[in-house]
């Protein structure tokens, strides 16, 4: 990837007029390096974590996001990183009443594969939406893409509208993954 646009891996080179590079390539865990060991972290600077998404050495330090290196190597999605938040709220609470821990991502998705959910704004009519294989662009997406920011925004407000919105859309999309657009290797 430069400037001009990208070589593939077959060699086909795709080239573009402007370039935006919205993919990271090294987490932001340098402040975190004075206070942890370097065993915590891998080669490429990302937090090591176990399947309880705990921090490699300290089992009451858990982790979650973009930071992590989990052994799901799952994409650095939106999603993904809640689905996350989620089991380490779980796991929290469980470690604090001396209950077992749930695995990642098992103990939240019920299955070995978080779903692959993402929805992107390409521009104010016009937008991104993909579940698993299915994607659906254009004007439709975008629209989808406000709705879940709203809702997102109100729910954190407590708002009871967003907060219902996120448990039936949890639950639905969980649903939707297992029996109507399976994740990949499910």
């Amino acid at each position: 990837i430069d400037s001009k646009g990208c070589t593939l891996t077959s060699g086909r080179r795709l080239n573009a007029d402007l370039v935006y590079r919205c993919m990271g390539f090294k987490p932001c865990t340098d402040w975190l390096r004075s206070s942890l060991s370097a065993q915590n972290f891998d080669s490429r600077g990302f937090l090591r974590v176990n399947d309880h998404l705990q921090v490699f050495d300290l089992p009451k330090v858990f982790a979650m996001g973009d930071c992590i290196a989990h052994s799901s190597n799952e994409l650095k999605l939106g999603h993904t990183a809640e689905v996350n938040a989620h089991l380490v709220v779980a796991n929290v609470n469980r470690l604090e009443k001396g209950q077992p821990l749930l695995d990642y991502p098992q103990g939240v998705v019920h299955a070995r594969r978080t779903p692959l959910i993402y929805c992107i704004s390409l521009g104010k009519y016009n937008g991104s939406l993909g579940f698993n294989y299915l994607v659906l662009n254009g004007p439709l997406a975008a629209v989808i893409k406000w709705m879940l920011e709203w809702t997102k925004v109100v729910a954190c407000r407590e708002w009871p509208i967003g907060i219902l919105f996120w448990k039936f859309a949890d639950f639905a999309s969980l649903l939707i993954a297992r029996m109507l657009i399976k994740t990949p290797d499910a």
